[in-house]
């Protein structure tokens, strides 16, 4: 499992604990009520039924949470933050693409992230006019300006160059 899809694990495993106290003390007010952490738990039961029963063995217990150091553990706060202050659009829209993301078999799921790297570093090179146009334009213009960008930051260093393609089998 790579480091960025272990640490969504945890911030999605450590997101649930938080919120199902404060979901007990919300649910006395209203029984109807379901919360984003009773969502997180349904999911990840079913990710255990259908997927990886050891992701979902790790996420039950603190047994990995224990073995971060304390910078980590602090930046998985930060992040669960981050998830929690989301909207409720936004957090099921990244649940679901987490959920796409750990069904990808090892070598795909490494790519994903490695495009997702670089193109992160590449948007953040654009203005927000410039990512304002980019939205406008047809798909496959607005890819090939990326491209181009991505080109221009590799010259400039701030992105490794493109490994050679390795040849068809």
């Amino acid at each position: 499992m790579t480091k960025a899809l272990y640490i969504l694990v945890l911030l999605l495993a450590t997101t649930a604990t938080p919120l199902t106290a404060w979901a007990q003390q919300a649910g006395q007010a209203d029984k109807n009520v379901v919360t984003k952490a009773q969502q997180l738990r349904v999911r990840m039961q079913l990710m255990a039924i259908n997927g990886d029963p050891s992701m979902a063995a790790k996420m039950s217990n603190g047994l990995e949470w224990s073995k971060l150091s304390a910078d980590q553990q602090e930046k998985i706060r930060g992040e669960v933050l981050a998830f929690t202050s989301k909207s409720e659009a936004e957090q099921e829209k990244l649940l679901t693409h987490y959920e796409r993301l750990i069904r990808f078999d090892a070598p795909r799921r490494d790519a994903y992230l490695a495009r997702a790297a670089w193109l992160r570093v590449v948007m953040d090179t654009f203005t927000t006019a410039e990512r304002q146009t980019l939205e406008s334009l047809p798909p496959q213009a607005r890819a090939a300006r990326i491209l181009e960008r991505k080109e221009q930051c590799i010259r400039e260093g701030r992105l490794p160059a493109d490994p050679p393609a390795e040849p068809a089998k």
